[in-house]
């Protein structure tokens, strides 16, 4: 199979092997000790992925990836078709950049609850809350900064963090201090973050033509 025969020919073991499966087929190996994930795509599904992420403004995590792997990414092959696409996706509009801050300054309703839920002791719906709302403070961020979300799950986000130039100051050591001390000290340490992410989107909102549009959730 076209997807195997690479893997067996470099000597690689695979561990995992997925069909084609919501627009995906992915397969997982090893080789020389080095763990290799694969995705691939047809053509015509990235190409909708780039127009939905640089047109339309869609602000999905799973499709920022793509961009941004494209934005990021070294053609090793391939030019004529990929070059386009690393084109398009050079740009990051500010329609995406409005709805980033706008949709992610909603923390959640479990955030606006954090404090009854500490004194519940409902530790799995406080730990939830916290942790949605980090997610929440990264997606501002990577918006402010015009910059695609390269994971969904925010690996590898401390790099990210430290090509940013708009972000509170010290942002990622104290979010790592938060997000691995108890939850009583995370949930200070958050609060302080949420109050200057919104003041910086407040200062650097989008102007929508009418106006600053305000960055309130």
């Amino acid at each position: 199979m076209d997807r195997l025969s690479p893997v067996k020919e470099a000597g690689g073991s695979v561990s995992t092997f997925y069909p084609y499966e919501d627009m995906e087929w992915s397969e997982t190996y090893t080789l020389n000790g080095i763990k290799f994930e694969m995705s691939h795509f047809l053509l015509s599904t990235v190409e909708h992925w780039v127009h939905e992420v640089t047109v339309e403004g869609n602000t999905s995590f799973d499709l920022q990836c793509v961009v941004a792997s494209l934005a990021d990414g070294v053609i090793l092959s391939g030019s004529d078709v990929f070059s386009p696409l690393k084109h398009k996706s050079a740009t990051y509009p500010d329609i995406l950049q409005k709805r980033m801050i706008l949709e992610n300054l909603n923390f959640g309703s479990r955030w606006k609850q954090r404090n009854a839920l500490l004194q519940r002791k409902d530790w799995m719906l406080l730990s939830d809350a916290t942790l949605s709302a980090a997610k929440k403070m990264y997606g501002v961020l990577f918006g402010l900064n015009k910059k695609f979300v390269p994971h969904p799950g925010f690996k590898w986000a401390s790099q990210a963090v430290c090509e940013m130039k708009v972000k509170p100051d010290r942002f990622q050591e104290r979010m790592d201090t938060a997000m691995s001390g108890p939850l009583e000290n995370r949930l200070t340490l958050l609060e302080e973050l949420a109050q200057e992410i919104r003041q910086l989107a407040n200062e650097r909102c989008i102007n929508s033509g009418k106006g600053e549009t305000p960055c309130s959730s």
